[in-house]
């Protein structure tokens, strides 16, 4: 009978040797975590800096629509990871992107933009992604970009259709 009670109940040694896994255990799954809080508020951090670039440059010059484009470009990425699309979203880039879908004012009109339409076109891309669930197309069509979209595609026509009319003249 004293055997058999002996089997029952894990020895002293056994259960510091348990806890002491369970303790090694969870110092790694609060380290992994920590470590994954520490990416995440990386990753919002730069999310928020690219959202600051889009929404404090908006101007036809050349280093201005470089960085722009730049920064769509990351936004075009990250957004491609689903996990990270409501962290853009929320992090209020759509009305700036929905703002560069239209080439900032220009003084002169005869010179060509620097990245013509290319700013333009990477935020209708981006904007594509980001509409991946169906909140996020109507935060984009109540930001406006609807108008903005369609006139981009006239412009791009208009541009074709003028460039084929110079080369058959």
């Amino acid at each position: 009978m004293e055997n058999q009670k002996r089997h029952e109940q894990p020895s002293n040694s056994v259960r510091r040797s348990l806890k002491r896994k369970l303790d090694d255990e969870f110092t790694v799954d609060r380290t992994i975590k920590s470590s994954d809080d520490a990416t995440q508020q990386d990753l919002a951090s730069e999310v928020l800096a690219q959202v600051q670039i889009i929404v404090s440059t908006f101007s036809p010059a050349e280093a201005d629509r470089a960085l722009v484009k730049r920064s769509v470009y990351i936004f075009s990425e990250l957004a491609k990871n689903e996990d990270i699309v409501n962290l853009i979203v929320e992090s209020g880039v759509v009305p700036a992107l929905v703002r560069h879908l239209q080439a900032p004012p220009s003084k002169e009109i005869a010179v060509p933009r620097p990245y013509e339409h290319e700013v333009e076109k990477g935020s209708a891309y981006t904007l594509g992604i980001l509409a991946i669930k169906p909140e996020h197309q109507q935060l984009i069509v109540d930001a406006g970009a609807l108008p903005h979209l369609v006139a981009l595609l006239k412009r791009h026509r208009e541009a074709q259709n003028s460039l084929a009319g110079m080369f058959f003249e």
